[in-house]
């Protein structure tokens, strides 16, 4: 009873969201601008966005929420330092597999591009397999530095597809 919706037709103004749309790209372009490599990833873009959207909703906005963040209030997880920050966003990131049988001599970790917290209460991670150039979720995470190997690499998986993004001309 107190909802009220309003659709907008085709190409019609709706100021309110585009400034947030606006709010989001210049959170993707401040995160992205730090990334050590040229050719940015479809996918690192677009989870980069999601990481932006999911700190956005993070934090209590100033209304009527009585100190609830937006994202508390639907999901009921509230934002945890230790468990949400463990990395910036770009960085990158040895993440561990968890196998089921571990007295074997395969490795353990694995090369990736850290994409952000995955937002459950286990403070997973997401991150951008170098291998294999899909988004995995991983327990734990070590941060090190960038070898000059793994931004070519990087730079490839940019470089692939009609896609192509370069931080020059990103969104």
């Amino acid at each position: 009873p107190l909802l009220e919706v309003n659709t907008p037709a085709a190409r019609e103004h709706v100021g309110e969201i585009e400034h947030r749309i606006c709010v989001v790209k210049e959170r993707v372009r401040a995160s992205s601008c730090e990334f050590p490599f040229r050719s940015i990833p479809k996918l690192v873009l677009i989870h980069t966005a999601y990481n932006s959207v999911l700190w956005l909703n993070a934090f209590p906005k100033r209304s009527k929420n009585r100190g609830f963040s937006p994202r508390e209030l639907i999901t009921g997880i509230s934002t945890n330092y230790w468990r949400d920050c463990k990395a910036i966003v770009g960085e990158y990131v040895e993440a561990s597999h968890d196998h089921d049988i571990t007295n074997t001599n395969d490795e353990r970790t694995h090369s990736c591009i850290y994409v952000g917290s995955s937002g459950n209460r286990q403070g997973s991670s997401k991150c951008f397999d170098l291998d294999t150039g899909k988004i995995v979720v991983r327990r734990t995470i070590k941060v090190l530095p960038w070898p000059d190997k793994l931004i070519r690499i990087a730079e490839r998986w940019g470089e692939r597809g009609k896609a192509s993004i370069l931080k020059l001309s990103l969104i």
